[in-house]
Parts: C-alpha cells; sequence; structure tokens
C-alpha cells in the first residue's frame, strides 16, 4: 500500500458517518403524544453530555408541543448553531416564534455570503480539518516526490488553506456565545440600573445579540436594532 493510498484510508475513517444514537423509548413516547415523558429522556441524554442538533432540535420540539415558546427557541437556535443548514430547525423556530408573538426581522443577504454560509456549513470543523490535511499531504508528497506536477501541488495547497479557514470559521461559530434568550418577559432598560428607563417590553423567547457586560449587567439588541440593558439573572446564553 502507497503512501497516498494510507492517506485517502484515513481520510476516508474520518469522514466515515458515525452513527447517531436515537432513544426509540423517546421518539415512541413523543409519537404517542406524550411529549413531557419523551422530554425528560431527550433532557437526561443531555444532562449525560450529549451535543448534537438532532437532540436539541428534538427538545425544542418537545418543548414547542408543550407552548414552552422560550425553552423551545432556546434548543431550536442551539440546533441551529450546530447545523445552520437544517430545514426542520428553521421551520419549527419559525412556528414558535408565531406562537411567542416575536417578529423577525433579517437583513437581505447577498448570493455570495449565502453561497459561502452554505458551503462552510455543509461539513462541520473537524470534516473540513480532515480535508484540509488531506490536501497538505498530497501536495506534500507531490513535492518530495520530485513531481512534474507542480500545478496541481498549488491547487491542493490553495485548497488546503482553503478548507482549514472553512474549519476554524466553522469552529468559531459553534463555541462563541453572542446571543442570548429572554425567559421571562422583562423590561430593557436604558442604564444597567433597575431605578433607569425602560425602553421596551421584551417578549418572553426574545433572542438579543450581545454588545457588552458591566457585571451583572448585558448590553444588548433586539432583532429590530434596539439597544437596552438587561441583567444576567433574566436570560439564557445560547450556547452548547
Amino acid at each position: 500500500m502507497n503512501r497516498v493510498s494510507i492517506i485517502l484510508f484515513f481520510f476516508l475513517l474520518c469522514l466515515a458517518p458515525s452513527i447517531a444514537y436515537t432513544n426509540e423509548n423517546a421518539e415512541t413516547l413523543f409519537k404517542q403524544q406524550k411529549y413531557q415523558e419523551a422530554l425528560d429522556l431527550w433532557t437526561n441524554e443531555l444532562k449525560q453530555g450529549k451535543q448534537n442538533d438532532a437532540l436539541h432540535y428534538n427538545i425544542g420540539l418537545a418543548h414547542l408541543k408543550l407552548n414552552q415558546f422560550p425553552e423551545s427557541i432556546l434548543h431550536l437556535e442551539i440546533a441551529l448553531k450546530l447545523n445552520p443548514n437544517c430545514k426542520p430547525c428553521l421551520a419549527a423556530l419559525q412556528l414558535a416564534n408565531q406562537n411567542a408573538e416575536i417578529e423577525e426581522f433579517k437583513m437581505p443577504e447577498y448570493s455570495i455570503s449565502k453561497w459561502y454560509q452554505f458551503v462552510m456549513n455543509s461539513l462541520n470543523s473537524i470534516l473540513w480539518l480532515a480535508l484540509a490535511s488531506l490536501f497538505f499531504s498530497i501536495a506534500i508528497l507531490i513535492y518530495f516526490k520530485k513531481s512534474t506536477l507542480r500545478q496541481l501541488q498549488w491547487i491542493c495547497i490553495v485548497a488546503g488553506i482553503l478548507f482549514l479557514f472553512f474549519a476554524i470559521h466553522r469552529e468559531y461559530n459553534i463555541t462563541k456565545i453572542d446571543k442570548v434568550i429572554v425567559l421571562d418577559g422583562k423590561g430593557l432598560f436604558q442604564s444597567p440600573d433597575q431605578s433607569s428607563e425602560v425602553k421596551i417590553q421584551l417578549n418572553k423567547g426574545s433572542v438579543l445579540k450581545i454588545k457588552d457586560q458591566l457585571g451583572d449587567w448585558l448590553k444588548v439588541e433586539t432583532n429590530s436594532y434596539e439597544s437596552g440593558w438587561i441583567e444576567i439573572k433574566n436570560i439564557s446564553f445560547i450556547k452548547l
């Protein structure tokens, strides 16, 4: 077995899809409309350290069925953090927002930006890193074999750099903590002080973008670009 075959073997090993654990008992309970019992089983899996978009989607859907909209939005947002291309997650999130009476404001995206986001989110950071390693390895082999395929070598180097950039960007998007969700309907204050003016009242389930922090207060921005301060005790961070 030559070097290229060995590299390809380990690359395919990395790409091999892992068998996602499915709690069949929870799915059966959910189909029987026993949403709370299904939710308890899925939540227990989460407490055991399992993290994937399907699990958060299931938890979000169970909360939605139980009319627990803030909790539903929280887990659906996490599912989309893990898999932004998840169409069922987007549909369920839209329904949860409608039920929570939360208006959605979206800035128009350029086609190039949408294409870039779609491609980057099509694989997780580990697979992008595996692709980068493969192309860098091929480039190194061509170099040491003193092959005439110099053009292919440069293509592999450029592709490797691009895939490495995708891996870093993808991991950054997953691990960054830049959003919170309001679990109780609270006001958005003018300044980090309970005695300050309340600018607007926030609905339960409102997703806010973090702009700054001062002690136990966060400066946040709503999806309608209204900024103000809210106490940390009244929110939950959207994070893994």
